[in-house]
């Protein structure tokens, strides 16, 4: 028997009743279904957030992706399987969509779906000696300046050592799964998920030689507000969770690397808007991608890839072959269409002489009734 948490959406009634739904399917079939006390939502079993992911085996999100951000902070360093609905706008990380949850959560619950292991971030801002903010995040930190036309000036160090000063609007510390969120509209650089690292993205650095960096997954990145010549009260928050303000000389320290664990269905399904664009096909690629690089079913895709290049290099001879026959067909037709050509030519050529030669008969007869007309004619 398992204990499935299910984090729903606020404020949102379809996510509520499909809670309510997955509770009584879950007790149908021996398991546990229990709800997110944080919710609201009425006739289901609930408990604080927190304490669901402390003892659940598997998490169940029912929202966007926001929701999903929300359920790996509550994980709080224990590696959780988070299954993703879609029933927010957008659908990057919650792929899952609602006419497939049930036939897939059956498959997590018995563990036939591969699992996607996502890096994650400790966060912890300090002012002087106090704590101001700590946990887990899952797609970035931000530490970003509050005041419209001013610069913060971030000191950055890397594993105690100092790396850089930036001037600008802030500094985006973002792991693989956040790589294409915040840090990619700052011109960062997309990373595959499975692929475990940390990026450094300044956010409109006042330089032209300061560029995203891509550092170890064991790096520790502290970033200090440095003195208030340019700077501003700036804000410190993780992806997900609360802000915080900060003073000159507050700090963030963000290492990593937790875990966080996302079970995938083998194919990417149709789970978002239209309208998310370019965005939802890059990240439906990174998740076939990710699927190809690890899981237990690597071999089984191997066959299945090996054999759909064999089909198609079978229909490429195909069409070869057949463009080879059609032209050998048109030239056939021509070789017997080109005589019939001269033949034609030539009756046209014989039609012409014998019509000049009609018309030249017609005037000499003209001539000669004219001369008889001219005779008769009475004096």
């Amino acid at each position: 028997m398992a204990t499935v948490g299910l984090i729903p959406r606020l404020a949102r009634e379809a996510a509520a009743d499909l809670s309510r739904e997955m509770v009584r399917w879950l007790e149908a079939r021996g398991h546990t279904g229990v709800v997110e006390e944080e919710a609201g939502v009425p006739g289901a079993p609930s408990a604080p957030g927190c304490d669901i992911a402390a003892r659940a085996d598997l998490l169940v999100v029912l929202g966007g992706d926001g929701t999903l951000i929300h359920a790996a902070g509550l994980c709080d360093n224990r590696e959780v399987p988070i299954l993703g609905v879609n029933m927010g706008a957008l659908g990057f990380l919650t792929e899952v969509p609602r006419e497939r949850a049930f036939p897939l959560l059956e498959k997590a619950l018995n563990g036939e779906l591969p699992i996607s292991r996502r890096l994650m971030l400790d966060v912890e801002v300090r002012y002087r000696d106090q704590v101001l903010l700590s946990g887990t995040v899952l797609n970035d930190a931000v530490v970003s300046k509050n005041a419209l036309s001013r610069l913060a000036t971030l000191e950055v160090m890397i594993d105690s050592r100092p790396a850089t000063t930036y001037e600008a609007d802030g500094l985006i510390v973002a792991t693989p799964t956040g790589s294409t969120a915040y840090s990619l509209s700052a011109a960062g650089p997309i990373v595959v998920p499975a692929l475990d690292a940390v990026l450094l993205t300044p956010i409109c650095p006042h330089a032209l030689t300061q560029r995203p960096l891509v550092l170890t997954p064991s790096s520790v990145v502290r970033v200090r507000l440095g003195p208030a010549r340019c700077s501003s009260p700036s804000t410190g928050r993780g992806a997900g969770r609360s802000r915080s303000d900060r003073r000159s000389g507050s700090s963030a320290r963000i290492a990593g690397p937790s875990s966080c664990a996302i079970p995938r269905s083998t194919t990417s399904p149709s789970c978002a808007r239209s309208s998310a664009g370019g965005r939802v096909r890059l990240n439906r690629y990174l998740s076939r991608k990710e699927t190809q690089m690890a899981g237990p079913e690597k071999p089984q895709l191997k066959q299945e890839v090996e054999k759909a290049v064999a089909q198609l290099r079978t229909m490429r001879d195909e069409i070869r072959l057949h463009l080879h026959l059609a032209n050998l067909e048109a030239k056939e037709a021509w070789q017997k269409l080109e005589p019939s050509l001269g033949e034609i030519e030539q009756k046209m050529g014989q039609v012409t002489a014998e019509t000049k030669t009609n018309a030249q008969d017609l005037l000499k007869r003209f001539g000669q009734l004219r001369d008889q007309l001219k005779q008769s004619k009475p004096k």
